[in-house]
């Protein structure tokens, strides 16, 4: 877990805010004088965040800031903000820097009841923080704009929420109630439940109970609390329908474990040969277009040399650091890899180890499976889904955002596998989100490949989580 922002002004999440990237919709309601929070997570993610908050000293704080970001201004160092250490603040807010045309903020509170209400001042004018709910602060009021949660989704656009922050001084309960009655589920929601512990004169321990165990009531895991601060998590227990299937590589492994689950009632294009997701996106995306575009390499030649056509000359390469005794067709677009001898370390590859692509029958089997991926993708794409393991690797070295962008493209499912070394984790689901699951699993194989045969790596658990994700029914 990481602290996103100060001490004072911060909320913990995951390290990677995992499920979240750069087209995630982020609220943070509650700007005071500190949004190093929200700074933060627009800067890891690298997304647009939507600010709330109409107290004037937040409206000044936040241009403030915003012109400290485009460089028109300098940092004030005033005690009253950021809890009373400006320092870290600032320092915080410049090594996170954003655009400030990334900042939307909006001078209206949040609340249940839309319209002109009354705003109570703090007792100590020293401090920022105002509230809608009578005897959180003093009996001193501002009138200001007070919207629901969702009328700001429809003017903006939005249908969901995918990180919710309230630090709203009294208001949370109503507010979080409010969310879940109308079906609106952010995916992390970061509240402090000042009701229960900040009030001036008015406390409300049980209420914030209840609004907890609402929560969980609503598949809200707690994953994280200090003090006042609390950070949940959705968890989703909604399997997703499945009536297609096809494996995409990366190489053999895919295929094996939807055999071994009995999920697998017919081969892909891409089944049996080494692919990299990338070069399946694009062939899927350009209705494989050239994909029978080959070398044939034979058993015969020697030294697992590729004859370069296109200046008849050969070139080395590495099969897994050992010999190749098959024939292999490998794509000519592969060829832009050649001072690269591991075919393991090629940045794109499009193999066939297991066909015989000179055999005319063997084409025409894979355009029949082709044509039956399309009928899915065209027909049946919402249930549809399509499992990738890839390579083993040192590190991540996926985009997410390629793999969001083909599953919003196709509006299909896509299970994505991968296998790294010594990860921390037999198995962990770090993704979750429009159509899109991501598991990381620890792999030990020496070669590069995820081997079903490895018994050190936990198929079982593998197969029951992917199990708990989807319902496979009537598979064709």
């Amino acid at each position: 877990m990481k602290r996103f922002g100060t001490k004072y002004g911060g909320f913990y999440y995951p390290e990677n805010l995992d499920e979240l990237n750069h087209n995630s919709i982020i609220y943070c309601i509650g700007a005071g004088e500190d949004i190093s929070h929200d700074i933060m997570i627009a800067n890891q993610l690298k997304s647009k965040i939507h600010i709330f908050d109409p107290t004037p000293r937040s409206i000044s704080h936040v241009n403030h800031v915003k012109n400290v970001l485009d460089g028109s201004k300098s940092p004030i160092y005033s005690n009253n903000i950021a809890g009373g250490d400006p320092v870290h603040y600032w320092k915080l807010i410049l090594e996170n820097s954003i655009s400030s045309d990334n900042i939307i903020f909006k001078e209206y509170a949040i609340g249940i009841n839309e319209g002109v209400h009354k705003f109570y001042l703090p007792t100590n004018s020293d401090y920022v923080s105002c509230s809608l709910e009578e005897g959180m602060k003093s009996n001193d009021f501002i009138n200001v704009n007070v919207r629901t949660l969702k009328t700001i989704m429809k003017e903006l656009n939005h249908t969901h929420i995918d990180l919710l922050k309230m630090d709203i001084e009294g208001s949370e309960c109503d507010v979080i109630n409010n969310m879940l009655d109308l079906h609106i589920y952010p995916k992390y929601l970061a509240v402090e439940f000042d009701l229960a512990f900040n009030g001036e004169y008015k406390k409300d321990v049980e209420k914030c109970n209840q609004t907890i165990q609402k929560l969980h009531q609503h598949n809200y895991e707690l994953i994280h609390n200090h003090e006042s601060d609390f950070t949940f998590q959705l968890i989703s227990n909604q399997k997703t329908l499945i009536t297609d299937i096809y494996s995409l590589g990366y190489r053999c492994n895919t295929d094996d474990l939807m055999k071994q689950m009995n999920i697998r009632n017919y081969s892909s294009p891409f089944s049996y040969m080494v692919i990299d997701y990338k070069s399946v996106f694009h062939y899927i995306n350009t209705k494989f277009n050239k994909f029978f575009d080959i070398i044939h390499l034979d058993n015969k030649q020697k030294n697992n040399q590729i004859f370069e056509l296109s200046n008849n000359t050969f070139y080395n390469y590495n099969w897994y650091n050992a010999l190749w005794y098959h024939d292999l067709y490998i794509h000519k677009s592969c060829l832009n890899n050649k001072n690269i001898q591991n075919i393991t370390d090629w940045n794109n590859v499009c193999i066939w180890n297991h066909h015989n692509l000179n055999e005319p029958h063997i084409q025409t089997t894979l355009n029949r499976r082709i044509q039956r991926l399309y009928d899915s993708l065209d027909n049946r794409s919402s249930s549809t889904l399509l499992i990738y393991i890839n390579k083993i690797e040192n590190s991540v070295n996926y985009d997410i955002n390629d793999l969001l962008d083909f599953t919003k493209s196709k509006n299909c499912n896509l299970l994505f596998i991968q296998p790294l070394y010594n990860f921390i984790d037999e198995i962990k689901h770090v993704y979750c989100n429009n159509n899109l699951n991501i598991i990381h699993i620890k792999s030990f194989y020496e070669c590069n490949g995820t081997g079903l045969d490895d018994t050190r790596i936990d198929w079982n658990k593998i197969k029951n989580k992917i199990n708990h994700l989807y319902d496979f029914q009537h598979i064709v």
